[in-house]
């Protein structure tokens, strides 16, 4: 039977940590890489580190550290990269436009009910808030041209814990007044939001965390597996539909999850106790982005060039 777990999308799921000063003493570091890209045949990838519970974000070419702007400087046209979440819960994205502007969004992780948390985004520091009093999160954009932006509407639930905003509604917005709520798929046992967002001509492709793997076209849903697993970027490349993430051959949420992307609505697995989330086409090679672990506290940054695995540094 299907479980819920945290959520395997780290950027989420690290939303849930408390960093306290009074933490006993810890060993421990994992490691993830949340974005890949190449340009002038050089690897920039960012990574999601829990250091002893403390979270940050490591920058990388090749396999030597960078830093925020050596790794922004890096950015090819029409790309972005991912980091893990601040001190007050918000991630960034970091995008090259088309035009060679780049640009930086904030959106929050923590999904709360409080006013000051709902449907708001900051871009280069400005905050922007959607004309609605629904409540509900911003999750992520494509800005490589035009803006479109992805989240979801939810309801405030309680729980022993206390109370939460629970995801119902995904859509899209164009970040002025028009918003396309999609549509839930059938057969679905549950509904965690929304991971990522990818625009290419006229179509939008936004991708659901569901209990499988699976994605919207449009108001179209494209259903990847039936397996537990979660898709995490989208990118197209001249006709061909590239999703990158992760299924599971056992049907569970609880790890071991097997590193894959599917081509076309074809898999492609690339490894067994490893997740994936970032993909990148540079001519024939085909570059992911992840980590080698049977479960998040054993995390290892890693990518795979046409599925040869490469470590990152510890």
């Amino acid at each position: 039977m299907r479980t819920i777990s945290k959520t395997l999308i780290l950027i989420l799921a690290i939303t849930f940590f408390s960093c306290k000063t009074d933490q006993p003493d810890y060993d421990f570091k994992t490691t993830t890489a949340l974005s890949i890209f190449v340009k002038d045949g050089k690897v920039g990838t960012s990574s999601l580190v829990n250091e002893n519970y403390k979270i940050y974000t490591e920058y990388w070419i090749d396999s030597t550290k960078t830093d925020f702007e050596g790794l922004k400087a890096l950015l090819p046209a029409g790309n972005y990269f991912r980091t893990s979440i601040d001190k007050n819960y918000w991630a960034s994205t970091v995008y090259r436009k088309t035009n060679g502007e780049a640009v930086t969004y904030n959106f929050p992780r923590r999904y709360t009910s409080h006013p000051d948390n709902q449907l708001i985004y900051y871009k280069e520091d400005e905050k922007n808030i959607m004309d609605t009093t629904a409540l509900g999160a911003i999750h992520a954009v494509d800005a490589a041209g035009e803006e479109v932006f992805t989240g979801f509407f939810g309801r405030e639930t309680y729980s022993e814990s206390g109370s939460y905003l629970e995801p119902r509604v995904p859509f899209t917005w164009d970040g002025n007044d028009k918003i396309t709520v999609l549509p839930m798929p059938s057969n679905y046992f549950y509904f965690q939001g929304v991971s990522c967002i990818h625009k290419a001509g006229n179509d939008v492709y936004v991708a659901g965390k569901m209990d499988f793997p699976m994605y919207w076209k449009n108001k179209e849903v494209v259903r990847l597996h039936e397996e537990y697993g979660e898709v995490n970027q989208i990118k197209v490349v001249g006709n061909d539909v590239y999703a990158v993430g992760f299924y599971n051959k056992r049907n569970s949420s609880q790890g071991n999850h097997t590193a894959c992307y599917w081509k076309n609505g074809t898999l492609v697995e690339l490894e067994d106790a490893a997740i994936a989330y970032s993909i990148f086409i540079d001519g024939n090679d085909v570059y992911v982005a992840g980590a080698k672990g049977r479960y998040d506290g054993e995390y290892k940054a890693c990518y795979w060039k046409n599925g040869e695995k490469v470590m990152l540094p510890d």
